[in-house]
């Protein structure tokens, strides 16, 4: 889609501020990094990217959790919800002069929604380089019952 010109509705001013954004955004400026300050948004948990595979015996989901403790990680399940919790610590020198901050540290969480029915009396979890495989297979299969009925 070519760029509008100057002027023109409203709504070709926001494409172009889009466009203007989407390029300051992803484009070097070749300028010494900034002081290495704790941004906003570490503040607020973020929610780490996650895999999720359903297959006739599993449902598996990968995390990405690189350089996060798996004993500080915390899964559980409510209803057909599936949330991960923890805490990524913030490295580097205690005191940097100027640096780039990208990787997101503290708190996060992430709540996944389970789509099928899952057991989770015999789900396991593994972490393995920076990646937490959580594995959560089917139930087993209900047995046909008869139910009596009662009389008077």
């Amino acid at each position: 889609m070519s760029r509008p010109h100057e002027g023109g509705t409203p709504f070709q001013a926001l494409e172009r501020e889009f466009f203007r954004m989407i390029k300051d955004a992803f484009q070097t400026s070749g300028t010494a990094p900034e002081p290495a300050e704790a941004s906003v948004a570490d503040a607020e948990p973020f929610a780490p990217l996650v895999d999720v595979f359903e297959t006739a015996e599993e449902t598996l989901i990968l995390v990405d959790l690189p350089g996060v403790d798996p004993a500080g990680v915390e899964i559980t399940a409510e209803g057909d919800v599936l949330t991960i919790k923890g805490d990524r610590p913030v490295d580097g020198p205690p005191q940097p002069v100027r640096g780039l901050r990208e990787r997101r540290t503290g708190a996060f969480a992430r709540q996944i929604p389970l789509n099928r029915e899952v057991d989770l009396d015999a789900a396991r979890a593994e972490a393995r380089d920076g990646v937490l495989a959580i594995r959560l297979p089917r139930p087993p299969a209900r047995k046909p019952r008869t139910i009596p009925i009662r009389t008077g």
